[in-house]
């Protein structure tokens, strides 16, 4: 819920921010990276932002991560 809510702000300010649509991704990084406030994050902050990153793929996607990974290797 955590992640979902950052992303759901970090979009808000997206929207502000270039009035249009936002593109379609879960990816907090990314969204912090096309934020207004993207320097106004300190490292524990961002840090925090990658590993909600992280679990959130890994829940939603371990699936896919599983079946990739028995692909690639």
């Amino acid at each position: 819920m955590c992640q979902q809510t950052i992303e759901k702000l970090l979009k808000a300010l997206f929207i502000k921010d270039h009035n249009q649509t936002p593109p379609y991704t879960h990816n907090l990084q990314r969204w912090l990276d096309n934020s207004s406030i993207s320097n106004e994050i300190n490292d524990d902050k961002f840090e925090f932002i990658t590993e909600l990153n992280i679990y959130y793929i890994e829940s939603r996607y371990s699936e896919e991560i599983e079946d990739l990974a028995k692909f690639l290797n």
